[in-house]
């Protein structure tokens, strides 16, 4: 298995590793808003966008900027 199949793996694992505490979250958020706000006809929802490409390109990017800052 070579590093980037290796990394690619590791992300996946990490995100399955989320959902059974998404639902839990979901479930709990889902609840109050029923009970709480007299509401049981609304529902939570997670955002479905996979922000990890973007988030790398953002942190690249800022690490970028403060490096040449360093160098002025």
């Amino acid at each position: 298995m070579n590093r980037a199949t290796a990394e690619a793996q590791k992300e996946i694992a990490e995100e399955e590793g989320f959902v059974p505490v998404l639902a839990w979250v979901k479930d709990m958020i889902d609840s109050v808003i029923a009970q709480e706000l007299d509401a049981p006809d609304l529902e939570y929802s997670f955002s479905a966008e996979d922000t990890t490409q973007e988030n790398l390109h953002a942190s690249n990017h800022y690490k970028q900027i403060g490096h040449r800052e360093n160098l002025e």
